[in-house]
């Protein structure tokens, strides 16, 4: 009985160890950092978001009155916005690349990367990447 009352408090104080260093670990990290942190959680404020492609292929969309338009002209299919709002809203990096994986990541993204402005109803830039 004392063994199994001994090996559970060690059991407990070693899992204990383990969570407090992963939580403190993942606070410390510079994964919240303002150069990692690209969603817009509150999609209620954005009005207008342009895309654009390296073909110089571009995609406006814009709220007016309780609908979007798409490029100015016809209106955009709801549930289209409404996934892509969704995906602005929890966008997040997984993890950082390693140094020798970033000259791979960079020439794929200057060749196949799409530009996102994300701005609000006064016309401020909110997010851009």
């Amino acid at each position: 009985m004392k063994r199994t009352l001994l090996l559970a408090a060690l059991f407990l104080l070693l899992g204990g160890g383990a969570w407090y260093a992963l939580n403190k670990k993942s606070q410390t990290s510079s994964r919240n950092s303002w150069d990692m942190n690209f969603a817009v959680p509150d999609t209620d404020e954005i009005y207008k978001i342009f895309l654009a492609d390296r073909k110089q292929r571009t995609a406006l969309l814009e709220r007016k009155d309780g609908y979007w338009l798409y490029n100015g002209k016809t209106r955009a299919r709801p549930d289209a916005v409404e996934n892509l709002l969704t995906t602005i809203a929890k966008v997040n990096v997984w993890y950082v690349p390693s140094k020798a994986s970033e000259k791979n990541i960079v020439r794929s993204l200057a060749s196949e990367g799409i530009k996102v402005e994300i701005y609000n109803k006064a016309g401020k830039l909110l997010k851009n990447y």
